[in-house]
């Protein structure tokens, strides 16, 4: 790890904000902020960041970053060496998104090993000339190939706390980060008794939505809803993005403090109230947001 971030609040951080394995819709997040981003720009001195400028890293052996913000999973052998490359140039650096925090969707190819995906991949770039990486033997969280100062999970975080983040890189200073789940900000009604010890999918017509919140949890309901076990941030400090459109959670955020597997930590709930997920087409699938750190076992 750098030395110690400046205490110059007159200095621009020196910032750049660098893509692995991933669908970049972190980046897309960060510009969505809009106007908003420009005047966050303003305590920021952006080196690089993909989408907005074609400028590589590390131009130079003296280019030193106060920021590295990396977005996306480690999967190749290349973005091993940048990150390490990143670890040793930067005084700070930041996992963004739960590709980056998690492995991700990327992630889930542990549950096959990279080997075995690349043979599925192979057929296709023989015939279009392409040739791939060298992959790793898994897909890799950013805190398992570096230390890591702060991890902000979310597919992709929320504008709130994008703007946080940035306004605190431009401070030069620290974030807090929060340890609630989903249920914490659901209005959603509990009653602490199931309906069903049936889980059933949710279906066009199964669930009626009320034109407001308040509607009984969907869990109880019987169906598969992350809540539990889920980290908050996705609504901020309101009511969570999917079970404000009356959809169950789906894990996104990774999983809260103290639950490392999202899929033992449901399965210990349901079973509390005499449900099994016995019946699911994939139960493994619960934790298709957090696939590095060894979940999955081949």
């Amino acid at each position: 790890m750098g030395p110690p971030i400046s205490e110059d609040k007159t200095k621009r951080a020196r910032t750049a904000i660098l893509w692995l394995s991933g669908c970049a819709g972190c980046e897309a997040a960060i510009l969505s902020l809009g106007r908003s981003l420009i005047q966050l720009y303003q305590g920021l001195l952006m080196d690089a960041f993909f989408l907005v400028e074609d400028r590589l890293p590390f131009s130079s052996q003296d280019t030193h970053y106060d920021y590295l913000l990396f977005t996306g999973a480690v999967a190749t052998e290349g973005q091993l060496a940048l990150v390490e490359e990143g670890r040793r140039r930067s005084k700070r650096i930041i996992a963004l998104g739960t590709c980056a925090t998690h492995g991700g969707i990327p992630a889930m190819a542990n549950r096959l090993g990279l080997g075995e995906v690349a043979k599925e991949i192979n057929p296709s770039t023989k015939r279009s000339g392409s040739v791939l990486p060298k992959f790793l033997p898994d897909v890799l969280a950013l805190d398992e190939v570096v230390t890591v100062d702060l991890l902000v999970p979310g597919c992709p975080p929320s504008p709130k706390e994008l703007k946080g983040l940035l306004k605190a890189m431009g401070h030069m200073g620290p974030r807090p980060t929060g340890g609630k789940s989903v249920c914490d900000h659901c209005p959603m009604e509990r009653q602490g008794r199931f309906e069903t010890k049936i889980l059933r999918r949710l279906l066009p017509g199964s669930y009626p939505p009320s034109a407001t919140l308040g509607n009984r949890c969907l869990l109880e309901e019987g169906f598969l809803c992350l809540g539990p076990v889920t980290l908050a941030g996705c609504g901020a400090d309101g009511p969570p993005l999917c079970l404000k459109a009356h959809v169950p959670c789906r894990g996104c955020y990774g999983p809260v403090p103290g639950c490392h597997n999202q899929l033992l930590g449901m399965a210990t709930i349901l079973s509390t109230h005499g449900v099994s997920l016995e019946g699911l087409l994939d139960p493994g699938g619960l934790n298709r947001f957090i696939g590095a750190h060894g979940i999955y076992t081949r």
